[in-house]
């Protein structure tokens, strides 16, 4: 997935934590409702150059974990806990 969407490649990957539970729960606009289980990852020693390589993306840039844009619901359950672990 790494090389697919962002033409980047790393070496090693670091098992960061496996996110479950209620505030995982996503509802499609048709109002279909799935729970996801983020699994979330250190990539290790990496390199490349950032280019989008799919049909997913609009725009790839990095942010430092303060400056990142609005996003959806779940991904500020996993930023919090970056921030609360000193992940980065």
């Amino acid at each position: 997935e790494l090389k697919e969407e962002t033409g980047l490649v790393a070496t090693k990957f670091q098992l960061l934590n496996v996110f479950s539970g209620p505030e995982f729960l996503f509802t499609y606009p048709n109002k279909d409702k799935v729970y996801t289980v983020p699994v979330l990852y250190k990539a290790i020693d990496v390199s490349g150059n950032l280019s989008m390589n799919d049909k997913e993306s609009l725009e790839l840039k990095y942010f430092g974990l303060d400056e990142i844009p609005e996003c959806e619901p779940r991904a500020y359950h996993i930023l919090a806990w970056m921030k609360e672990n000193k992940i980065v």
